[in-house]
This record gives structure tokens, C-alpha cells and sequence, in this order.
């Protein structure tokens, strides 16, 4: 007897094929798991098999909350897409619809990194895309389906080439921080204020450093006492 469809997909179960060498622009893959050790490439069926010239990240997350896994691929010269999970194997691109556009605007869509968390602590998963384009939104999610293009409100700097992004609560006060990975200068890290906005911190390796000199500096004062 076949099993029925799974709701959602293992987040893991997606590679940009387009990236490797021995398969040029060979479109998206999705690799659904048949629960045998093996796998089925779904792509066409999900309707993820996005056949153009694009080599960005992805990232899994239930962004409206119905309880199955939705899919943002992020682009390089073309709209990036978020894929709705519509819970019958497939997929629907819907993010002019739900107000993520914001890169296409004003530049060409040059996306890297994806960060799905919850940054202001209200339920649901909020976006932040790197981009090398200098246009590096924050997408706060509404709670309704749909996104607001937050970015110059909460203090985080667009002006920079950024290629990664990782949500994690670094100072452990209950909301998420952000760590960005740069081209041209150092990474940053922003820590969430919690009222919407953030503070830079410059670069997190730097203040590391800082800290073992100071440490140093301290065992050597301790000796010559």
C-alpha cells in the first residue's frame, strides 16, 4: 500500500543543481525522501524547477504558520521567489503577493544568504535576505500572510555587499541577534534592542580579540604585582 503524501518536505531535501560544474543550469532540485534510503528528485512535480541562471541560498520555514515547511530561493540577476507549501506536493511562488519584491525595485536581485527567525518575539518567522546588491532587506512578517519591508527602521545598514546571515540570540536576553557575513569589510553583528531595532557591534571577531588582549593584559599586570 503507498504511503500518503507527506505534508511537507525535509529541509534538507532541496540543492541547487545550477551550482555544480558536471550539471550547468540544470535547474533546482528537490529530493523528496521515499523513507527507503533513497530519494526522488520532485522538482517538476513540486514546481520548483527553476531552470535560470541563479546560484543564491535557500531556507525552509513555515512562515504562515499552517503547520507544513515553505521554501525562499534566493536569486542572482532574477526576483527571488518564496514558494508557498500548498500541502498536496506542491508549491506556488508568492512573494510579489506577500510584498517580498523589495531588491527587484530599484537593482537587479543579487541574493545570497537567507535568515528566517523571529526576530521581534511575536509568533511567527521574519526574513532577512544578504544580498550583494547593497539592498539588504528585512522582511518583518505581519502575522497575516504577508511581509513589511522594515530594514532603514530597524538601524541595520544597507550599504554593504553582504553574502550571509544567521539568526541566534547571542546575549541571551530572549530575542534574536543578527551575525552578517561582508565582502568588502568585516562581518557585523547586530544585537536586537528589543523594540524593533538593532545596534551594530562592528565585527564579533574584533571584540573576541579585544578581550583575550584584555585578558592578557590582566595575567601580565597580575605577574609584575
Amino acid at each position: 500500500m503507498d504511503k500518503p503524501p507527506a505534508k511537507g518536505y525535509n529541509p534538507g531535501g532541496i540543492r541547487r543543481r545550477d551550482q555544480l560544474a558536471e550539471f550547468p543550469h540544470a535547474g533546482n532540485a528537490l529530493y523528496k525522501n521515499n523513507g527507503d534510503d533513497t530519494f526522488t528528485n520532485v522538482a517538476l512535480e513540486a514546481g520548483v524547477d527553476d531552470f535560470s541562471d541563479s546560484d543564491g541560498g535557500v531556507g525552509w520555514s513555515d512562515y504562515d504558520n499552517d503547520g507544513d515547511m515553505d521554501l525562499f530561493v534566493a536569486n542572482r540577476g532574477q526576483p527571488d521567489q518564496l514558494y508557498r507549501n500548498n500541502a498536496d506536493g506542491t508549491f506556488s511562488d508568492v512573494a510579489p503577493d506577500v510584498g517580498i519584491d523589495y531588491p527587484q525595485n530599484e537593482f537587479p536581485a543579487n541574493s545570497e544568504g537567507v535568515a528566517w527567525g523571529d526576530y521581534d518575539n511575536d509568533g511567527d518567522a521574519d526574513l532577512f535576505l544578504a544580498n550583494l546588491s547593497r539592498t539588504n532587506p528585512l522582511y518583518r512578517n505581519d502575522g497575516d500572510g504577508t511581509f513589511i519591508e522594515v530594514t532603514r527602521d530597524s538601524g541595520i545598514i544597507l550599504d554593504r555587499k553582504y553574502i550571509g546571515a544567521s539568526w541566534a540570540d547571542l546575549d541571551n536576553d530572549g530575542d534574536l541577534d543578527l551575525h552578517l557575513t561582508t565582502v568588502e569589510s568585516p562581518n557585523l553583528l547586530y544585537i536586537n534592542n528589543g523594540n524593533g531595532t538593532f545596534s551594530n557591534e562592528g565585527d564579533p571577531f574584533k571584540h573576541k580579540q579585544r578581550g583575550r588582549r584584555s585578558r592578557q593584559q590582566q595575567r601580565r599586570s597580575h605577574r609584575r604585582l
